[in-house]
């Protein structure tokens, strides 16, 4: 999650283009680009599962719980700007909490 925050904050200028104007590109070039965000999104869907089987997360559904949160990473581009208020970091630590703990239900402890 802090990794895909500090990237996407880097890159935000060609997130927001990207996201923009996939229509703009060529059918076999959007496919190209759809396919890296399928897959990216089941990796994110599979790294929920396996902590729904180890018990580390109490979230009900991993599809949902991972569109849930791939949305609430990409969203900070309509937002967040360097030189504000919070910094990425400050941003990444309140989100894992927010992932981590809350939607995925994991316990402190660990």
């Amino acid at each position: 999650m802090r990794a895909h925050l500090v990237h996407l904050n880097r890159r935000r200028v060609e997130y927001i283009v990207g996201l923009h104007e996939l229509a703009s590109l060529t059918p076999e070039h959007r496919t190209v680009v759809e396919d890296y965000r399928r897959q990216y999104q089941r990796r994110v869907r599979d790294v929920i599962t396996a902590g729904m089987r180890s018990g580390e997360f109490t979230v009900p559904d991993a599809r949902l719980a991972s569109f849930a949160l791939t949305d609430m990473l990409n969203g900070i581009s309509n937002w967040f700007h360097d030189g504000g208020e919070l910094s990425i970091e400050d941003v990444a630590d309140n989100y894992v909490e927010l992932a981590v703990h809350r939607i995925l239900g994991a316990s402190h402890g660990d």
